[in-house]
């Protein structure tokens, strides 16, 4: 069941019915395994048909930038369910490593203030900054 709004729909200027959300997740959340990174890790490997050995990735390099603080991670909540997960490289080279919409919430800008979101962060850290995109995205 497909949930596509518009402003015409509710009346308002952010067309998501409940109350949504973005948390960041750093060091602390990292070191403690907190349940918002578990579902970080849900929202990830989700996407391995996309990248391959995605799983191992988030292992060996996001959760120790996480803990180092050369990464920042973020989670999308929508009425408490998860819908959105992010990951940012910080430094002279940042890069947005991760950004992921769930189906049923595209269309909706989400994207963009994850993008804004990632881009104020990063623009203190960054002289240069790029992403990368799955092949399978520009076959569509």
């Amino acid at each position: 069941m497909s949930r596509r709004h518009s402003h015409q729909e509710t009346g308002t200027l952010f067309p998501l019915e409940g109350k949504f959300r973005i948390l960041e997740l750093g060091r602390s959340d990292a070191c403690g395994w907190s349940d918002h990174v578990k579902v970080l890790k849900e929202l990830l490997v989700a996407n391995e048909d996309m990248y391959p050995n995605i799983d191992r990735w988030f292992t060996a390099k996001v959760v120790p930038g996480l803990r180092s603080s050369q990464r920042i991670a973020y989670v999308g909540y929508e009425d408490e369910k998860p819908i959105a997960s992010a990951v940012l490289k910080l430094g002279m080279r940042s890069k947005f490593c991760h950004l992921r919409i769930h189906k049923d919430f595209q269309d909706l800008d989400l994207g963009q203030i994850f993008f804004t979101q990632m881009t104020f962060e990063a623009r203190h850290h960054a002289k240069d900054l790029h992403f990368t995109l799955p092949e399978s995205l520009w076959c569509e």
